[in-house]
């Protein structure tokens, strides 16, 4: 099937009370290996509530290739904001990043994304 988009995930838990771990090195570099050897797209789903605190190894994956996507979801009750959405998108390209989050977080977040005067969050390392 070589022209299907491959999305392989990981298994999160998100409680909103709990201290949260994120995706870590060891995932993000155990997935690549996975998958490196393979012709198609490949979009990785990635918990949204955790992606800011691993942006370092995300933007390594996405720069091993231009056929690698991620798709941010949202949980039912994780508590995302529109500024963790932003600074993956400062520090992304627009068609590297796909959105599958609620509203009303997702009609904020298009509003500012689109706005040419404001404050861009950039990964500095």
């Amino acid at each position: 099937f070589p022209n299907v988009t491959i999305s392989p995930g990981w298994v999160t838990l998100y409680l909103p009370q709990l201290s949260n771990k994120t995706y870590t090195w060891a995932m993000i570099s155990e997935m690549y290996s996975l998958v490196k050897d393979l012709p198609q797209r490949i979009t990785f789903p990635v918990r949204a509530v955790m992606i800011r605190p691993a942006w370092q190894y995300f933007s390594w994956l996405l720069q091993q290739s231009e056929r690698y996507s991620l798709t941010l979801w949202q949980g039912e009750e994780d508590p995302i904001t529109v500024e963790d959405l932003l600074y993956v998108r400062d520090n992304s390209h627009p068609e590297e990043i796909y959105y599958d989050i609620y509203d009303p977080i997702l009609s904020q977040f298009k509003e500012a994304a689109f706005k040419s005067n404001r404050r861009r969050l950039f990964y500095t390392g």
